[in-house]
């Protein structure tokens, strides 16, 4: 594409695919002929439509900068049409009252997954206005096994904007040190990719199919851990600016409300080992609720109590499959 004169013609070699040009569309909120109208010089976009275009194409954000000063006319002169928009950098005080509110109005076994996700959802609306690509993740600690360290970590709940756009409870999975939410658990400290590349030169992280950058910040309480908090951009260096790395940070902080005391452990007893990747866990995920089903009958369990035993039990298994694995 390094041929093309104009950003119009560039755009319209990227919406010749005609799946691109309905994903563009959809995410834009307009018609794919105003795609095409707009390549072919019939109509030109509005300063915030352009802005959202160059936020949905990351990956060709700069041939579209060096384009753009070409254009005949002179449209965008906006001095902020290629800089990212800012969020406001605070949370609404107001969301704070509602967060203590549902604190104190819920009971114990609704308290977590309802502040988690009213959490959830209002940092998604508030980093992500444009739903161009983002997926937060809430990530807690194991109970101690043997030896009274933490081993390992699960994914608890999630909530994404296209293409992620799911609700995590259904893709559950247990972490160690071989990912990023692992790393920043046994560190106790936050940490940035700004982009794929970065790879493993500093810390390990294994991508998927849409995430371009990562933050994760561990949920601390003083000296203590409960787990961390995990955001995967469709965007290289979505998280690179410091106002977005304090936004991401003040709702960590936050999360903090929804945790029970008992789930927070010194940090120093926490020793995560490798985990199986997900494949191989599948087939001991897919039983857990018979499981737990199983064991309430047997033992006379309540859910709750069913389902942290059948946790630990899963963890075990994994842990020794990672254990043959690396013999």
């Amino acid at each position: 594409m390094s041929e093309v004169q104009t950003w119009r013609e560039f755009l319209g070699r990227i919406i010749h695919d005609p799946q691109e040009k309905q994903r563009i569309a959809s995410l834009l909120n307009i018609s794919p002929v105003t795609l095409t109208r707009w390549a072919s010089g019939e109509s030109t976009p509005r300063t915030q439509n352009l802005r959202q275009l160059l936020q949905t194409l990351p990956e060709h954000r700069a041939r579209f900068v060096e384009l753009l000063p070409e254009e005949v006319g002179k449209p965008f002169r906006d001095p902020n049409l290629l800089e990212e928009s800012t969020e406001n950098p605070e949370i609404p005080a107001l969301f704070y009252s509602r967060i203590v509110n549902a604190h104190c109005d819920l009971p114990a076994i609704l308290r977590f997954n309802a502040i988690c996700d009213l959490v959830l959802q209002q940092a998604l609306k508030h980093l992500d206005p444009h739903r161009i690509g983002l997926e937060l993740t809430v990530i807690t600690c194991m109970p101690p096994g043997e030896g009274g360290k933490v081993r390992s970590v699960r994914e608890i709940i999630g909530r994404g904007t296209p293409p992620w756009d799911r609700e995590l409870e259904h893709h559950t999975a247990f972490l160690g040190a071989e990912s990023l939410a692992g790393y920043v658990i046994n560190m106790g400290r936050a940490r940035v990719v700004t982009e794929r590349s970065e790879g493993f030169q500093f810390f390990p992280i294994v991508w998927g199919e849409h995430e371009q950058s990562a933050m994760a910040c561990p949920i601390l309480l003083g000296d203590t851990i409960a787990g961390c908090f995990l955001g995967l951009s469709t965007r290289p260096k979505f998280f690179l600016p410091e106002p977005r790395q304090a936004l991401f940070s003040a709702y960590t902080e936050l999360m903090n409300i929804a945790f029970q005391p008992g789930a927070y452990y010194p940090l120093q007893q926490v020793e995560l080992c490798q985990m199986p990747p997900y494949p191989l866990q599948q087939s001991y995920l897919t039983h857990f609720r018979s499981w737990v089903s199983q064991l309430m009958m047997r033992e006379r369990l309540r859910v709750n109590e069913a389902e942290q035993l059948v946790w630990q039990q899963i963890e075990q298994k994994l842990l020794q499959l990672q254990m043959q694995g690396a013999h």
